[in-house]
């Protein structure tokens, strides 16, 4: 008789729902009888997926926001395996089904589940690894403990789970697929209005609150320096949501200043809900979060300049811990800096508008744009369907 799986994903922030969607996708194109369930933000409950717990409650950022949040954080973490095991009690009832875990990203999170479940006889998935290869290495043996299988999105990832036994596959990343080799430059223009002529500035200074509590209010006066010195410069914010919107539009101040005033109409045209990539495209330059964004930013072949800001525990904290010279994903793929980074004391406003000016004045462009292409190819392998295979192979 031929199993009908069920797949418990959990994707705790908005780039694990994106990853989460694509693979619910690929699964239901091989196996449409697959039931799926899970913690799931607005993509994987379009692509099918029920949600048991809504996503965007467990998305928190930073060492103190977590603390703050940890009771909570540990009662959902503890919800979710005692959900999974109620099912398993009633999904193996019948030899014509199975049910796999999918823990997206969120290690924190999702190793302590798969371990958990694990130990119950629960097939495990995690997809997208843990930064192991940064920071945490010791994380690797509780990654043996809970993880039957590991699926990593860069290549340089698979070499600690081969040097630990641990089954790992790489199945490059989905956005590498989704987007286009050559940017859609000229259509993304005139899709928003942008004449050929104008210079533009994008600035992303992050999906989560905390993010843009510390970094809006610097890339907004970046912006008005940088228009200050580009008269005409158009500012471009895309946000992932109305929530974080109305966040970003309520930092502007009330303009009882010129300099105020210069700063509402630096950023006056602009800020738009959901459409990251179609702004990417038509942007000179952008001024980026490190994050995943990054990535989305490097596969648009936007110019870019990666800032970082956040409380200072949390800062000294992670710099004391990570092991490698770069934190933006372009310059760690590339084992080189090829994109700046300017961190915590060093985000000013002036330096990162001297940073975007030399973007917007095309001193680096090319040569970003470049090696830019270059990731592209090395990260377009097909990754939904690559992992779809590799569960459904776990699964049977």
């Amino acid at each position: 008789m031929v199993k009908t799986p069920t797949f418990f994903l959990t994707a705790c922030e908005p780039s694990g729902d994106r990853l989460g969607a694509a693979i619910i996708q690929a699964i239901k194109a091989k196996c449409p009888q697959a039931n799926f369930v899970g913690v799931a933000g607005p993509l994987m409950r379009q692509a099918g997926c029920e949600a048991l717990f809504m996503q965007e409650s467990l998305a928190v950022m930073g060492i103190t926001e977590v603390l703050k949040q940890l009771p909570r954080l540990l009662k959902a973490r503890k919800n979710v395996v005692e959900t999974v095991l109620n099912m398993n009690t009633h999904v193996l009832g019948s030899d014509s089904s199975s049910i796999i875990y999918i823990g997206i990203d969120a290690p924190d999170f999702n190793l302590y589940v798969e371990e958990k479940l694990k130990a119950h006889g629960i097939k495990t998935v995690h997809v997208n690894s843990p930064t192991v290869w940064a920071w945490r290495a010791g994380r690797i043996k509780k990654i043996k403990h809970a993880v039957d299988l590991m699926l990593v999105l860069f290549p340089f990832e698979t070499k600690i789970y081969q040097e630990n036994h641990i089954a790992v596959k790489y199945i490059g990343h989905p956005l590498a697929d989704e987007l286009p080799l050559e940017p859609a430059k000229t259509a993304a223009r005139a899709a928003l209005g942008i004449a050929d002529n104008e210079k533009v500035l994008c600035l992303m200074p992050g999906s989560r609150g905390a993010e843009i509590k510390y970094l809006g209010p610097i890339f907004l006066q970046a912006a008005a320096l940088c228009a200050e010195k580009i008269p005409g410069l158009k500012i471009l914010a895309p946000m992932i949501n109305e929530k974080r919107a109305a966040q970003f539009k309520s930092i502007l101040p009330t303009a009882h200043s010129s300099t105020e005033q210069k700063w509402r109409e630096a950023v006056n045209a602009a800020i738009s809900i959901g459409n990251a990539h179609q702004v990417l495209q038509a942007a000179d330059a952008v001024l980026i979060t490190s994050g995943t964004a990054t990535l989305e930013a490097m596969l648009c072949k936007t110019p870019m300049v990666i800032a970082y800001k956040t409380d200072l525990l949390t800062y000294l904290i992670a710099r004391a811990m990570i092991k490698i010279p770069h934190v933006g994903l372009p310059n760690i793929l590339a084992g080189k800096g090829i994109v700046p980074e300017i961190l915590q004391a060093e985000a000013t406003p002036k330096n990162l508008a001297q940073a975007c000016l030399t973007l917007l004045e095309q001193k680096e462009n090319m040569r970003q744009q470049e090696d830019f292409a270059e990731l592209h190819r090395l990260l377009k392998k097909n990754a939904a369907q690559e992992a779809a295979d590799a569960i459904l192979n776990l699964a049977n």
